[in-house]
């Protein structure tokens, strides 16, 4: 899973922003944009909705924008940290199970049910 300055940084590139370009359209200073993305600070939560707002999140993409930015808010505080590390953990294993299901349900030819499309599609796999 991306950290939420990779999210940021993507984004931001993918529409031809410099960081300062950025900053100025969301009414943001360029050094919490820059420090954002480099992961030397976690993101203020009152930024993290500007930005959100700026690339015009919604649905997933929002869900796991508004992940990362807790994600990056959790890790910056060392007494969090172990939990943090159990979160992902459960996440990755959650992901590992809803890729196999998926597998199992594409290897046998049966429909898959839309709950498990859903979670596979929420992680980033598509069924083929």
């Amino acid at each position: 899973m991306q950290t939420f300055g990779e999210m940021m940084r993507q984004r931001r590139e993918a529409l031809g922003l410099s960081q300062n370009r950025l900053a100025k359209l969301s009414e943001t200073q360029q050094a919490v944009v820059n420090y954002v993305e480099a992961g030397s600070i976690s993101p203020p939560p009152g930024s993290v909705e500007k930005w959100a707002n700026f690339f015009n999140l919604s649905g997933g993409d929002l869900d796991d924008w508004w992940y990362a930015a807790t994600i990056a808010r959790l890790r910056s505080d060392p007494r969090t940290e172990p939990f943090v590390q159990r979160l992902e953990a459960r996440f990755r294993s959650l992901e590992g199970m809803v890729s196999r299901l998926l597998d199992l349900y594409i290897k046998s030819g049966r429909q898959v049910p839309d709950d498990i499309l859903k979670s596979a599609e929420s992680f980033g796999h598509r069924a083929s």
